[in-house]
C-alpha cells in the first residue's frame, strides 16, 4: 500500500482499537502501536502491523498518526510523528470530519470530562427538545 493509505494508532485500548476497525473497514493499512503486550491484539483482523512504539520508524510512510485517550502529550511517539511533520488527530478529530462530510450544517455539542457527562447529556437534550430542536 502507499502512504496515503498508511494510519498509525497509538494506544489500543477501546478507542484505538475502535479507530483501527473504522480504518480498517475503509481499507487503509492500519498500524497499531501500543506499549503493553502485543499479542493481546494478533486476533484482531483490522490491525496490518502490530509494533512497539519503540521500534517503529517508519513515520514518513504515515498518512495519518492518531493517538488514544490517556496516552501522555509527552510519549516519544507522539514526538517523533511531530518531527515528521505528521497531525497529530484523536476520534474527536475523526467524529467532526464525519460530521462536516455527512451533515456539514448539522450543530455539534462536545461533553467531556471526567464526571457528569450522562447528566449534561440528558439536560442538554431536554433543553434542545423543549426549544424545538430535533435531538
Amino acid at each position: 500500500m502507499t502512504s496515503s493509505s498508511n494510519i498509525a494508532i497509538l494506544g489500543l485500548g477501546i478507542v484505538g482499537q475502535s479507530l483501527a476497525k473504522y480504518f480498517s473497514q475503509q481499507n487503509y493499512s492500519v498500524w497499531g502501536l501500543d506499549d503493553g503486550d502485543l499479542n493481546r491484539f494478533k486476533s484482531k483482523p483490522y490491525f496490518t502491523q502490530l509494533i512497539s512504539p519503540q521500534d517503529f520508524k517508519d513515520y514518513s510512510k504515515l498518512k495519518r498518526f492518531f493517538v488514544s485517550p490517556g496516552v501522555p502529550l509527552n510519549h516519544p511517539s507522539l514526538l517523533q510523528a511531530k518531527n515528521f511533520g505528521l497531525k497529530i488527530e484523536n476520534e474527536l478529530d475523526l467524529a467532526y470530519e464525519l460530521q462536516q462530510k455527512n451533515n456539514p450544517s448539522a450543530k455539534l455539542i462536545a461533553i467531556t470530562g471526567t464526571n457528569g457527562k450522562s447528566t449534561t447529556t440528558c439536560l442538554i437534550g431536554e433543553i434542545l427538545k423543549k426549544a424545538g430542536h430535533k435531538t
